[in-house]
Parts: C-alpha cells; structure tokens; sequence
C-alpha cells in the first residue's frame, strides 16, 4: 500500500498543505480586546498579551458549532454497525415508515470515492461491503427535526454474516507501518552491561474527552458546490476530503472552522469524515443539515490514543551509564490506518527517551484490528513509548535526590517491590536487606518524618543529599524534581 498525495497540496506522511479555502475565520466577530497595540520592538517582552479568542469564550458569547442558527436546516444521525467484522448482505428499510419525509444516503449514493481521504485510501466514507469495527459509520439519514431522524434510524436494519474479528493486537498479522532504527552494536553493548533489565508494558486506548464533542454543518451551494461549517482543527484536510468524495473542484468546495471546543487530536483527522456524511446528506435533502454527536456517539465511534505492548531490554553499567537498548513497539491502529504510520514514526524516534545510549535497536510496527480506528492524540506517539524507559529506571532504587523525571539508572530490580511512599512516589522499592543496610539513623535524615513501606518491615528514610551519577543530570536545565 502506497500512501498519496492529496490534490490539495495535503500531506505524503503528515505534511500539511495550502488548500484554496477562500474563509476560514471563526463564527464571531472579531474583538478588539485581543489586540496588540503598536509598539516598539521587544516591548511586549515581560508582558502578558491577551488572547485574540478569550473574551468571546470568557464571557459565553462564543457560538460554537452547534450554537449557530441555520434556517431550515435539518437533523443528520447516522446508522452504525453492531459487530466488529462481518460482511453486509444489505440495506432494509421498514416499509411501515414514511421514508418521503427523510433523506436516506447509503454508499451507492456517493458522487465521487467512497474514501475518507488522507494518507492512505483505505477508510470508506459508508460501508459497501465489508464491516470493519464496531460502530462504523454504514448509512446516513436526515429530517427536519431530531424525533423524526431517531424513528428513520431506528426503521433501518442492517442483513449481515458475521466474520471473524481480530482484536488482539499481538495476534495481529496485517500491519499498516513498519520501522527499524538501528545504532551501534546490540551484542557488544550487552556484553558490556554489569545489570540488564527487562520489562513489558501494555498502554490501553485513551479518549480525547474534549468537552465540545464532534459537530458540522453543511449546505449546498446553487452553483453545485458545498460550505461547511464545524469544530475542526485542519480544515484543509477537511478540504480535500470533501472535493474528493464529493468529485467537486477545489473551488466548489468551502470549508469554515467554528470556535473548537476542545480538539486534543481528536478533531484532526475524524471531523474529515463528519464533513462528508453532511455534505452528502445535504445534497441529498437539497438544504443545510447539521450534524453533532451525542456523548455515547462520539466516544464509542472517533478516533483514541493508539493501545500499544512495548517491550524494553536495557543494559546498564555499573556507574549507571545505558550501553544497550532494545525496544520493540506494537501499536494498535484499529481497523483503518488513519494517521497511524505518522504516529508510528515518532512512537519509534522517541522510544529511547533523551538519553545517550551508544547501542539501540528500536523495532516497531502499527497493526491492523477489528476496532476502531485511532489516530491523533496530543504528543502524536511520543508520550507513552518514551515513558517506557522511565518507567524501567523509576522500577529501581537510586540517590534519593536524583530528578525522577531525567534518570537514565536503571538497576537490578529485586522480584518483590512495593511502592515507597512519600514525595518521589514513582519509585518501586525493592523488599530486601540490602535496602534495609543503607537506611540511615534518624538523627543523620535532614528532614522529613520516617514512613513504613507498606507490606514490609523495612522503614525507609530520606537520605542525606548526595550527588548522583552523571547519567543521572536532568537532561535538560529547568527539569523539575518530583
């Protein structure tokens, strides 16, 4: 599978492009509170500069996309799978519903690919044949009011032979990305190594949770174009997915970005899809139809955090250097690729956390299930495979003033831990008498009360400050202690 480019000067991988959108501008007028006022050069350092869209959000008078008044616009609900893989025998409407008063739009109905456009071709708009994870998106209606859009739902029924999922990311055989980064010699960095430690993580999926959920509106144009409206946070994207489902020129096509209540990745790749299921119920009902989903909706159909099983092997020196490092990383992407080989790339550079290491091998792949898809989520891959070494150094103990969030040491971990309580609460003690040895007096500790690991007899202290090893400087100045 190839990725494409978009049309639009979009991405090949993640670059964003310049779309011909001729208004992008938010739902109210613009304040002049926000403004910065003409001053000389290096004047507004040391100050606080107001935010051009605070007031409007500050005082309640922000519309969001489904604060805006549309006349005559009507009620879009879409018709979801129930199965995570099946295959879709067909389409049923129960003959004892009115279907004159609602617009019914189905895959058949698409004027241009049925694709949700962006790196790779592979995620329909609508169903045509084959179910690919629970809640995706098979047929859409649209009635002038919410009641009569629930009842027109609710009258069509999905024939379908279930398939065989897979929803085990490690049983997984399909994968959408693959990357191998390679340094130095893993063999001779742990032949160097006096400790090895080794550890297998599992991250689960993680929803965005912004507080305004997915929400659009479209409507047609007389010239046969489409302007659509909604919280978004790339309208381009938006773009050149509408121009191309619906085969309309560049030019037809006008896409606005509402205040977004809240987006957090979550609102980059999946309002593309949102943007085409109005567009094509407005065309279909000849009028705007608005689009916004509850709560249970958006949280069981959009995008999450990649669900990922990280396996870390990390040899250390004795003077607390990392001279090897070999990490494997196994992303869920769900059953689209989305922005997964994108999300894959900075999982895998970022993996090592920022330490030096001479000897590194990182392997890591984004795999295909039959769940659903996910995509961007603030830190786009980096926050929970770069945790992974963190979290194996934390497992250990180490000076007592050493930074827990820069510490590079890792040292043999005992088979029994129990979390020490107190400030650097990141740190799994092990249950043994060599820690029992190092604890000092109570009249040699500095400060602080002496607290009892729990489930031990061994009563741990704070110690006297001492310097920790090199490879325990925070990597960075500013880095705050736990």
């Amino acid at each position: 599978m190839q990725p494409t480019s978009l049309d639009t000067g979009g991405p090949r991988g993640h670059r964003r492009g310049v779309a011909s959108i001729r208004d992008t501008s938010t739902a109210q007028p613009e304040t002049t509170v926000g403004r910065l006022p003409a001053s000389p050069a290096g004047a507004l350092i040391g100050r606080s500069v107001p935010r051009r869209d605070a007031p409007a959000k500050v005082t309640g008078a922000a519309r969001y996309t489904d604060d805006l008044v549309v006349d005559g616009a009507w009620y879009g609900l879409t018709v979801r799978s129930n199965e995570p893989h099946a295959r879709l025998l067909g389409i049923d409407r129960d003959p004892a519903f009115d279907w004159s008063r609602v617009a019914v739009v189905t895959a058949a109905d698409i004027p241009g690919e049925n694709v949700v456009h962006l790196i790779y071709d592979d995620q329909p708009a609508l169903v045509a044949d084959e179910i690919r994870h629970h809640a995706e998106a098979v047929a859409l209606v649209a009635a002038p009011d919410p009641a009569t859009a629930r009842a027109a739902r609710a009258a069509i029924h999905l024939r379908t032979e279930p398939l065989p999922p897979v929803l085990d990311l490690l049983a997984a055989e399909k994968a959408f990305a693959r990357y191998e980064i390679s340094k130095g010699d893993l063999e001779t960095g742990f032949a160097e190594a006096d400790h090895i430690v080794e550890g297998t993580y599992s991250v689960g999926p993680q929803e965005h949770i912004y507080i305004e959920p997915q929400a659009m509106i479209a409507a047609p144009e007389v010239d046969g174009g489409v302007t659509v409206t909604g919280s978004l946070q790339c309208p381009y994207y938006v773009h050149a997915a509408l121009a191309r489902a619906l085969a309309l020129p560049i030019d037809k096509v006008r896409v606005t970005q509402a205040e977004t209540g809240g987006g957090f990745g979550g609102k980059e790749e999946y309002p593309s899809m949102l943007a085409v299921h109005a567009a094509l119920l407005a065309r279909a009902a000849g009028r705007p139809v608005r689009m916004t989903y509850d709560r249970h909706e958006d949280i069981v159909a959009t995008t999450k955090r990649h669900p990922a099983v990280i396996r870390h092997r990390t040899g250390v020196a004795a003077d607390g250097r990392l001279v090897a490092q070999e990490i494997d990383v196994v992303m869920d992407a769900g059953a689209y690729a989305t922005l997964s080989p994108v999300v894959l790339s900075r999982g895998a550079l970022h993996a090592t956390g920022p330490y030096r290491c001479a000897n590194v091998r990182v392997r890591a792949r984004a795999v295909m299930t039959n769940t659903v898809p996910a995509g961007a989520f603030r830190g786009f891959g980096a926050p929970r495979r770069s945790s992974r070494p963190r979290s194996t150094s934390l497992a250990s103990p180490r000076p007592w003033n050493c930074p827990r969030r820069s510490c590079a040491v890792a040292w043999p971990i005992a088979k029994e831990t129990s979390r020490r309580p107190g400030r650097c609460s990141g740190i799994a003690w092990p249950r043994s008498t060599s820690w029992s040895a190092q604890r000092r007096s109570p009249t040699s500790r500095p400060s602080g009360r002496r607290r009892r690991m729990p489930g031990s007899s061994v009563t741990p202290t704070r110690r006297a400050p001492t310097h920790p090893p090199a490879a325990c400087i925070p990597a960075r100045s500013g880095s705050r202690r736990a």
